[in-house]
């Protein structure tokens, strides 16, 4: 089996201010402490991702906005490199508190599996339990309301340390008081064309930095190029480190949550800011009220429109369904059986139809009729890997191991290739009659 790249040696293939190789030296690099602490951190590159979500309740779509932060390559691996001499002094954390099971997500131990085996323990288990009550939580703006001194505190502890050393102190500014440059005003200020920023690198060549260092220190220069992140709450989405520090930063909420599920003979889960708890018959109230009181202690807010109740109750054939089907990890589990979120299922349909748009248009401007099908198949159907469908086919051998090919999930993806094949074919048609011969 070929060996895994550590992340700090990972080559990122986004075009950024320094090129794809930068601080790479025949594969090694060693990170000193004191060379750590004097490095001088280039700014985040800032874009919003915005997923657009049709919303049956209101009936239209509504857009979420995620503000994301591309650090650039050297920096990244030194975030990386940190990211990992943290998550281990906190595994051991885990290990010590009892509650390692707990935090299921942004986490590298050979015990923890993915979202689909974490879905399906916590369904075994309300299963297992009978009647009960599911309450599920999802945390507001949680990135962006980490609190500073918080963090500080606790990565002190972490480290058994009064103040935090040089080197992660450094690591902490840089993360906490980043700055950024937005995306689409730089792309303006430095003429680049957008569409250059977007193509990956392939092996075998290496990428040129958007711009050489003196035309960087002009373009920064400029007033509102360079943004400052100077609240004393929010770390970045998307830096190496992120993912990790938040994980940090719950440590006593976990502890707190995992205590209390305990005591009630209940099941606590945390996925990022998915939470989840599984409580005796009656007891939601409860459980709502607490969940709310310890998030108020370290500074967060549930978002009170995306809590759920779920009461799990025997029916008139004795056995235990839910009153709603408790929405978790991507599935749906109503006591009966687990499925695939019909959002999810429709969000996949979107970007299949977006693909094939796309292709389309790349087919028009070339002057072709005809689409490049397997790119397509590739992408969207069976017949690719690492693609949505087979995705979802290892959740039904998962979910249903006594029947992997004949289960609720197997009957979500019977039509797929239909779907594909007929947008193909009003793709193709729209060729047929738009492109000339």
């Amino acid at each position: 089996m070929k060996k895994k790249t550590p992340p700090e040696l990972r080559r990122r293939g986004y075009r950024h201010f320094d090129d794809v190789w930068h601080g790479l030296d025949d594969q090694t690099q060693e990170f000193k402490p004191e060379d750590v602490a004097a490095h001088p951190f280039l700014p985040f590159i800032g874009r919003t991702q915005v997923e657009r979500r049709y919303k049956r309740e209101l009936g239209k779509v509504r857009a979420k906005e995620r503000p994301l932060r591309y650090a650039a390559h050297k920096d990244a691996r030194i975030y990386a490199r940190y990211a990992q001499i943290v998550s281990e002094l906190y595994e051991q954390q885990l290990a010590d508190s009892g509650i390692a099971e707990c935090v299921v997500a942004y986490r590298k131990t050979a015990s923890k599996g993915s979202n689909i085996t974490a879905a399906k323990e916590a369904f075994d288990f309300i299963e297992e339990f009978g009647e009960c009550d599911v309450v599920t939580v999802d945390v507001s703006s949680f990135f962006e309301n980490l609190d500073h001194e918080r963090l500080k505190a606790l990565w002190c502890r972490l480290l058994d340390c009064d103040r935090l050393p040089p080197d992660h102190f450094a690591i902490f500014k840089q993360l906490t008081r980043y700055r950024f440059v937005d995306l689409g005003r730089f792309l303006d200020e430095a003429e680049i064309a957008k569409a250059s920023l977007s193509r990956r690198s392939r092996p075998g060549q290496t990428r040129k930095r958007l711009a050489d260092m003196k035309n960087l220190r002009e373009l920064f220069k400029r007033e509102g190029v360079v943004e400052k992140h100077d609240d004393t709450a929010g770390i970045p989405q998307g830096s190496p480190a992120s993912a990790v520090l938040s994980n940090l930063y719950m440590l006593d909420f976990d502890a707190a949550l995992s205590k209390y599920a305990t005591s009630i003979q209940g099941l606590y889960r945390r996925y990022s800011d998915d939470i989840l708890i599984v409580a005796p018959a009656g007891k939601s109230s409860d459980v709502i009220a607490r969940v709310r009181h310890e998030l108020e202690l370290v500074g967060l807010a549930s978002n009170e429109d995306k809590e759920s109740f779920h009461e799990f109750r025997m029916d008139d054939a004795l056995v235990v369904r839910a009153d709603v089907p408790v929405e978790y990890l991507g599935f749906e589990f109503n006591g009966a059986r687990t499925v695939l979120k019909q959002k999810t299922i429709t969000r996949y349909q979107q970007r299949a139809t977006r693909r094939i748009k796309n292709l389309r248009r790349s087919a028009q401007s070339r002057g072709k009729k005809r689409l490049n099908r397997k790119k397509i198949f590739d992408r969207c159907t069976h017949i690719g890997r690492q693609n949505f469908v087979s995705y979802a086919r290892r959740s039904a051998r998962i979910f249903y191991p006594d029947s992997p090919k004949r289960n609720p999930i197997m009957r979500q993806l019977r039509n797929h290739v239909k779907f594909v094949k007929k947008r193909i074919e009003r793709a193709e048609q729209w060729l047929d009659e738009n492109v000339p011969t």
